[in-house]
């Protein structure tokens, strides 16, 4: 299938890079694997069925804050089991299994080292609540390295400030961080309607596509006038894209 997506980044060398954003859930961390794990262990030690856990998936992902998710919990166990356990415990019980099993992608170490080393600033841009995602760049061990221990956090859900990807704002208030041309920004991510298409809606320079299936989203036409869409078929994949746009 043509994916309408650069392969190469040659036509584009020599063009001017003054910042780099990070998707942080399966970009940067493996968050899946964890969640399938978290899964399995909390329905084991817990003795919940299967059903269960196929309504906590869907009741926990809608809901970008702690708070939002303890009281859907909270509605789902007094109107579907006897389970004795509260809301709060069952939240704190699986979020603990989550995050002892959250990995970084082995590569994404070497390309933040290699932004580190090149000079050029870097953030991560996502769109979980902080409650939900600090601990997670807490817990992943992203602070304890050298490249990361200042790295700036921008949240699509903070406070009162509802600006999630792909809402272009998000994007625009990083850059202004960074004082970065939108033009000269690099957005990386693995969901194509947050990420790619909030890259686009800003107008940034690049969009780097983690891609790793083929039949995760048909990309036709993905380029826009002011974005150029690159895609990576892997995390090895990427840091070899990255490198190319530092050349």
């Amino acid at each position: 299938m043509e994916l309408g997506l650069k392969q190469t980044t040659e036509e584009y060398e020599g063009k001017e890079i003054q910042l780099f954003l990070f998707d942080l859930d399966d970009t940067l961390i493996d968050t899946k694997s964890a969640m399938h794990e978290a899964k399995q262990r909390f329905q084991t030690l817990n003795g919940f069925s299967a059903e269960d856990m196929d309504q906590f998936d869907s009741i926990f992902h809608p809901f970008s804050s702690k708070e939002e998710r303890i009281r859907a919990w909270n509605e789902y166990l007094q109107t579907h089991t006897e389970h004795p356990i509260t809301s709060q415990n069952c939240y704190d019980a699986f979020e603990t299994l989550r995050l002892d099993a959250l990995r970084v992608w082995p590569e994404s170490k070497p390309v933040l080292e290699m932004l580190h080393n090149s000079g050029l600033p870097y953030a991560i841009l996502t769109n979980g609540h902080p409650s939900i995602q600090e601990p997670k760049i807490r817990f992943s061990g992203i602070l304890d390295w050298d490249c990361c221990k200042n790295i700036p956090v921008f949240y699509g859900y903070e406070g009162e400030a509802t600006v999630p990807k792909p809402n272009p704002r998000i994007f625009h208030m990083a850059c202004a961080h960074f004082n970065a041309a939108h033009e000269a920004t690099v957005m990386v991510g693995d969901t194509f309607d947050t990420d790619i298409v909030g890259a686009r809606n800003a107008n940034l320079g690049f969009a780097i596509y983690l891609q790793r299936s083929e039949g995760v989203r048909n990309c036709a036409g993905a380029d826009s006038p002011s974005t150029r869409v690159l895609r990576a078929s892997s995390h090895a994949h990427m840091l070899e894209v990255v490198h190319s746009l530092l050349r």
